[in-house]
C-alpha cells in the first residue's frame, strides 16, 4: 500500500480548521456576554482538537509506514470523535446552569418570585368575569404591579383562569421591561447553544471522514498475519 493510496482514502476532505475558526469568530461576535466565556472556551477546544488532528493526519513521519500512519490516524479519529461528544455534554451542562441562573436573576429583578399573597390573588382572579379579569391583568402590567403579576405568572390555567400562552406573553414582556440586559444575555446564551452544534458537527465529520474501516481492517489483518509469522520464526529457533 502506497502513500498515494493512503492520501486518496484518508485525506479526501478539505481541511475544516479554517471553517471552524470562522464559526467560532462569528460566535464570539454575536454572543459577546462575558458570562458565556466557558461555552466559548469549550468550542475553542473543539477547534483546537480538529486543527491538531488534521496536522497529525497530514504529516507522516518518514520513519513510519503509510499503513502504520493510517492506524495512528484511525485511533486519533476515534479520540477526536470522543472529545467532540464530551465537549457537547459540557456545553449542555453549562447552558443548563447558566439558563437557571439567568431565569433566577431575571425573576428577582422583575420581582416575579412566588409571594404568599399569590393564592389569594389567584382566587380573586378566578371569581372575576373574563372581561374584568383581563382588565385587572392589563392594569397590573401597565402599572408594574409585581404582586399581581407574580400571582399570575406563578399560577396556571386552573388557578388563574388565564391561558398559558397569555401568561407567557405577559411574563416575557414584563421581563424585558424590568431586566432588558439580562434578557438579552439569556437570548445570547440560547443562541450560542444552538450555533454550537455546527462546529461540533464539523469535528465529528472530520473524524468520520478520516478513517476507512475496510482499509484499516485490511491493514490490521496483514499486521496480525505478520505478527504470527514472526512468532513462528521465534518459536522455530528457540
Amino acid at each position: 500500500m502506497s502513500d498515494t493510496t493512503f492520501s486518496k482514502v484518508h485525506i479526501d476532505h478539505a481541511p475544516k480548521t479554517g471553517l471552524i475558526k470562522t464559526m467560532l469568530e462569528r460566535a464570539r461576535e454575536h454572543y459577546p456576554s462575558p458570562k458565556l466565556v466557558r461555552l466559548h472556551l469549550s468550542l475553542e477546544s473543539a477547534g483546537n482538537a480538529v486543527r491538531a488532528f488534521e496536522q497529525l493526519a497530514a504529516n507522516r513521519s518518514p520513519t513510519t509506514t503509510p499503513e502504520a500512519h493510517a492506524l495512528k490516524v484511525s485511533a486519533a479519529s476515534q479520540k477526536l470523535a470522543d472529545a467532540a461528544l464530551r465537549l457537547e455534554a459540557e456545553i449542555f451542562t453549562e447552558h443548563a446552569r447558566l439558563r437557571a441562573n439567568f431565569d433566577s436573576e431575571i425573576r428577582s429583578k422583575a420581582k416575579l418570585e412566588p409571594l404568599a399573597s399569590g393564592v389569594e390573588i389567584r382566587q380573586a382572579m378566578r371569581q372575576m368575569s373574563e372581561k374584568d379579569r383581563m382588565t385587572a391583568v392589563s392594569k397590573a402590567f401597565k402599572d408594574g404591579d409585581h404582586e399581581v403579576l407574580s400571582a399570575l405568572i406563578n399560577g396556571n390555567l386552573i388557578t388563574t383562569s388565564i391561558h398559558d400562552s397569555l401568561r407567557k406573553d405577559y411574563t416575557e414582556q414584563f421581563e424585558i421591561r424590568m431586566a432588558p440586559e439580562l434578557v438579552t444575555e439569556r437570548a445570547q446564551l440560547d443562541g450560542l447553544l444552538q450555533d454550537s452544534s455546527h462546529p461540533l458537527r464539523q469535528a465529528r465529520q472530520v473524524a468520520k471522514d478520516s478513517t476507512d474501516l475496510k482499509y484499516i481492517s485490511e491493514i490490521q489483518k496483514a499486521a496480525d498475519a505478520a505478527s504470527k509469522i514472526e512468532s513462528d520464526f521465534e518459536a522455530s529457533i528457540s
